[in-house]
């Protein structure tokens, strides 16, 4: 399937990976990861298949099933509660890195420098995919440059959140 949730890996990690696995492949994750009898999966495949729920309430269910098999149902609440603030509220995370630049430093540089992107080429594309936002400004100028000293929060998609601390030059 190409999909793969480490076991060890941060209940909030878990949580994510679950929900952004396909639609099409929850039916495998309900009968190989969960403790949900072959009578409840079929259930949820007759609500799904019937419009009665919402693939992605099925989705958050199996995630807080699964992530709760782990690591227990306070972390399971806890990375719900994380995923629903971050990924659907559009919240940062309260765990953001710094990460100290240079006033002079182009975007592309701090990407790369952040590793954010694996390559300045990729950085470019990133940038010109829309990808990149400066305190929540999106960035399209792969020639854009730092304007002033202080803190910026960068993020790339929704998961990659630093905050640049620039420093004059």
């Amino acid at each position: 399937m190409g999909n793969h949730i480490p076991i060890a890996s941060s209940p909030e990690d878990m949580f994510g990976k679950i929900m952004s696995i396909p639609d099409h492949a929850m039916n495998s994750y309900w009968r190989l990861a969960t403790r949900y009898s072959p009578v409840q999966i079929r259930e949820h495949d007759v609500m799904v298949d019937a419009g009665n729920m919402h693939p992605k309430d099925a989705k958050l269910e199996l995630a807080s099933e699964i992530t709760d098999i782990f690591w227990g149902i306070e972390e399971s609440e806890r990375a719900k509660s994380y995923f629903q603030s971050v990924f659907q509220a559009g919240d940062l995370p309260e765990d953001i890195g710094n990460y100290n630049v240079s006033l002079t430093s182009s975007l592309v540089e701090v990407l790369v420098g952040c590793e954010f992107a694996g390559s300045r080429s990729s950085a470019r594309r990133l940038i010109e995919q829309g990808a990149v936002r400066l305190d929540s400004v999106k960035i399209l100028d792969v020639q854009a440059k730092l304007c002033d000293s202080g803190n910026v929060i960068l993020q790339v998609g929704k998961r990659r959140v630093i905050n640049l601390i620039i420093r004059g030059e």
